[in-house]
C-alpha cells in the first residue's frame, strides 16, 4: 500500500510525536507498504513560543497533486494550521480520487491562558476529523474523549517503548534517584519538578533534555540553590538508557493535556523505575495501577508519591516488578500490527463503497490480517459438508480447489456450528488435503442476528507469529461488514 503520512515533527527532531512517525515508517515496509513523510520540514513553520504555525497553505497545488499518488493518507495531529490544511486539500479532491484517510489524534491542543480559544479550536477539529475513514487513539481514555464528540470509528493502538535489556540490581543509583527525560517546554510541568526537589534534598533529580524553557528552569534551580539536580542535557539513546537504569522514579509532572501518553514512561518501566506521573487522560491509562498519579501542578502532591516510595522500599520493589511486566504490552512491533490493520480496514470501505468485487473484498481482509490465505467456506444444501467458495492468497494445493467438499467435523464445521470465532495453533487445516499450517483463524460469516451462513478461514503458512486475541475481534468485525456481499456472491448449489 502506498502511504503519505503527515505529521509535523519527524527526526532528527525529538519528541513523542517524531518518535511515533519514526517506528512506523521504519517497521511498515516489512509488512509491505510504501510510507512517505509530509513534514512541517516540506511546509516551513514560525514559532512564537508555544503558538507554531505552518506554512502549509503555500503547498497547496503540490501536495494536492502529491494525493492523487496514494491509496492512503496517514495524518497525525492536531497542528494548528498544519492539520487544517492538509484535511482541506485531501477534501478538495473528487471524492473518487481521495485516498483514504486515516487521523492519529495525539491530543488537544492546550495553552494555558489560551483555554477559551483552545476549546473553540478543539470542538471545530473534531468536526473535521469526522470525514476520516478511521480515527485511532493511543488510550481508552482519548476513546471515550472523542466518541463523546461523534468521532467514529475509533481504534486504540498504543504506542510502543524502546526494547531495552532487563534490568540488574547493579545497575539502580545507591541514593533515591528521580529522572525527567523530555523537552523542557512549559507544559512538561519541570518547574514543579524543582519545587518538589527543593523539598527533597535527600533525592537525587537528573534531568535530561534541552528546550526553549531551559534557561528559565536553570536559573530557578539557582535561584533555589539546588545541590541535587543533575542537569544532563541533550543525551544519546545509550545515555538515556542509563540514566532510566539508575533510577528508581520516572517522572512526567507534566501540567496541560498536551501531554496524552508518555512514551518515556513507557520506557523506564521497562528498566524497573515506578512512573510518577501528573493526573492527566492518557498518562493514567499508561501509569494504571503500576506507579502514582499527582496533581497536577502541584509540587507537594510530587514530594508526597516520592516519599512514599522512598520510605518503603517493599513497595517501591513492588511496583518496580508491576511496571515491568506491564510495560511489556507496549512494543512498537505490536503497535506496526495494529495499524497495518486500521489501514486495510479502511481501504475495505473504500472498496465496500464502490461495490468490489469480492475476492478484492477478502483479499484486503487478508492482507489486513497478515495471513497468507483466507477463504470462504459454505454449507452445501444438504448441510451435511462445506464447501469451498473463494480463496485468495497462497494457492491452494490441488486437493482443496475446486468444488470439492470438506467434513463440517473440522474447526471450521465447529465455528460454523456454534457460532463463535476460533483460533488454532499449530499443525491444523480447514481445507481437505490436511496441508500443515503454523496457525489459523476461523470467524462466521452471519447476516445480522442470524446462524452463520458460512465461514472465513485466515491460514499463516510460514509466519512464526500466530494469531492472537486482537486479530481474532478485528476478523470478526470484518466477517459482520462483509457478510451480505459475501453471503449473496458465493451462493450457489
Amino acid at each position: 500500500m502506498r502511504i503519505l503520512t503527515a505529521v509535523t515533527e519527524a527526526p532528527p527532531l525529538r519528541s513523542g510525536v517524531a518518535e511515533v512517525a519514526s517506528q512506523l515508517r521504519d517497521r511498515l515496509p516489512q509488512l509491505g507498504h510504501t510510507v512517505d513523510l509530509y513534514t512541517v520540514g516540506d511546509a516551513g513553520r514560525v514559532q512564537f513560543g508555544e503558538v507554531r504555525l505552518t506554512g502549509a497553505v503555500r503547498q497547496w497545488r503540490g501536495l494536492r497533486r502529491r494525493l492523487a499518488d496514494y491509496e492512503l493518507l496517514h495524518l497525525h495531529g492536531p497542528a494548528p494550521t498544519f492539520s487544517e490544511v492538509v484535511l482541506a486539500i485531501w477534501r478538495s479532491l473528487p471524492r473518487a480520487a481521495r485516498p483514504a484517510l486515516v487521523y492519529t489524534h495525539h491530543c488537544p491542543i492546550d495553552l494555558g491562558r489560551a483555554r477559551p480559544l483552545c476549546a473553540v479550536y478543539n470542538g471545530a477539529h473534531r468536526s473535521l476529523i469526522r470525514g476520516a475513514d478511521h480515527v485511532v487513539v493511543s488510550t481508552e481514555s482519548y476513546r471515550a474523549i472523542m466518541s463523546r464528540g461523534g468521532v467514529a470509528p475509533i481504534s486504540v493502538i498504543p504506542f510502543g517503548g524502546a526494547a531495552l535489556a532487563a534490568p540488574e540490581p547493579r545497575d539502580r543509583a545507591e541514593r533515591f534517584t528521580v529522572a525527567f527525560v523530555g523537552q523542557l517546554r512549559p507544559y512538561k510541568g519541570v518547574h514543579v519538578l524543582l519545587e518538589a526537589a527543593n523539598l527533597l534534598p535527600d533525592v537525587v533529580f537528573e534531568i535530561a533534555g534541552a528546550g526553549p524553557s531551559e534557561r528559565g528552569l536553570r536559573a530557578q534551580a539557582h535561584r533555589l540553590r539546588l545541590r541535587n539536580v543533575r542537569w544532563m542535557g541533550a543525551v544519546s539513546n545509550h545515555e538515556r538508557e542509563a540514566m532510566l537504569r539508575r533510577a528508581h522514579v520516572i517522572a512526567l509532572p507534566s501540567t496541560t493535556r498536551a501531554e496524552a501518553f508518555g512514551i518515556v514512561l513507557v520506557e523506564g518501566m521497562r528498566l524497573g523505575a515506578v512512573p510518577v506521573a501528573s493526573s492527566l487522560p492518557g498518562v493514567s491509562d499508561v501509569v494504571g495501577d503500576r506507579g502514582l498519579l499527582c496533581r497536577p501542578r502541584d509540587p507537594l502532591s510530587l514530594v508526597q508519591a516520592i516519599c512514599y516510595l522512598r520510605d518503603d522500599p517493599r513497595t517501591w520493589s513492588g511496583l518496580s516488578e508491576r511496571a515491568q511486566q506491564g510495560a511489556a504490552a507496549f512494543t512498537w512491533h505490536e503497535s506496526a500490527f495494529a495499524y497495518n490493520r486500521v489501514y486495510h480496514d479502511a481501504l475495505l470501505g473504500r472498496q465496500l463503497s464502490r461495490g468490489a468485487r469480492p475476492d478484492r473484498l477478502l483479499d484486503q481482509v487478508r492482507q489486513g490480517m497478515l495471513a497468507d490465505r483466507a477463504s470462504v467456506l459454505i454449507p452445501d444444501r444438504g448441510g451435511r459438508h462445506l464447501r469451498l467458495a473463494l480463496s485468495v492468497g497462497a494457492e491452494l494445493p490441488p486437493a482443496a480447489r475446486g468444488s470439492r467438499v470438506v467434513s463440517r467435523g473440522g474447526w471450521a464445521g465447529r465455528t460454523l456450528a456454534d457460532g463463535r470465532p476460533a483460533i488454532v495453533s499449530g499443525p491444523a487445516s480447514p481445507h481437505p488435503d490436511g496441508e500443515p499450517i503454523h496457525s489459523g483463524m476461523c470467524v462466521p460469516v452471519a447476516l445480522g442476528e442470524g446462524p452463520p451462513v458460512g465461514v472465513m478461514t485466515f491460514s499463516r503458512l510460514r509466519r512464526r507469529r500466530s494469531f492472537d486475541q486482537q486479530e481474532l475481534a478485528w476478523a470478526s468485525n470484518e466477517g459482520r461488514r462483509l457478510a451480505v456481499t459475501l453471503a449473496a456472491s458465493v451462493a450457489g448449489p
